[in-house]
């Protein structure tokens, strides 16, 4: 076989492993993400003791608002739907 085919396949399949563990490192790294973003919400509901029809009324409100998230802009001073916290003090 051709030398130059040779090197190109090793390269190749170089390439193709480093794909690979790049591709399972991103997947490490969306997940440490998720995991982190669910504390931060576990905190700020613990942060604001509220009752579980509190808790459930405030998630349907969410889902609620990101069905029409084109028709409602973002509150101007960064509070989370009415819960009254600024994301930036977590």
């Amino acid at each position: 076989m051709n030398p130059k085919i040779k090197k190109i396949n090793g390269e190749i399949n170089r390439t193709k492993d480093q794909i690979a563990e790049y591709q399972e490192k991103l997947r490490l790294l969306e997940d440490q993400k998720c995991e982190l973003e669910n504390s931060d919400i576990i905190n700020l509901i613990r942060k604001k003791r509220c009752s579980d029809d509190e808790l459930i009324a405030y998630v349907r409100s969410l889902r609620k608002s990101r069905r029409n998230v084109s028709k409602k802009p973002t509150p101007p001073d960064g509070t989370l739907a009415g819960m009254g916290e600024n994301p930036n003090e977590i």
